[in-house]
């Protein structure tokens, strides 16, 4: 999706230091008081510059513009032809 429309990448603390990502500790810890206030703290920070996104055109047009200039010249090329998948022979 980034190479088609500017996106934000934003990082929060859910798990505690040392565990790997897409891990079994990951999901233990979406129960844990450190993961709610991590999740909740995110979803303040997204919601917030949503806000500000919606209230400021100055702001998104300078955000296209910076992405109209990063990617001046790239052309995305999806991995996944177009089409429906081929149909196997019988």
């Amino acid at each position: 999706m980034s190479w088609l429309v500017p996106t934000v990448n934003l990082r929060v603390t859910t798990v505690p230091a040392g565990v790997p990502g897409h891990s079994w500790p990951v999901v233990a810890s979406s129960r844990t008081a450190m993961g709610h206030r991590g999740m909740i703290h995110a979803a303040k920070v997204l919601a917030a510059t949503a806000v500000d996104l919606f209230e400021d055109g100055t702001m998104r047009q300078a955000i296209q513009a910076e992405f109209q200039a990063k990617t001046r010249g790239s052309v995305y090329r999806p991995l996944i032809p177009e089409g429906p998948p081929a149909r196997p022979g019988p």
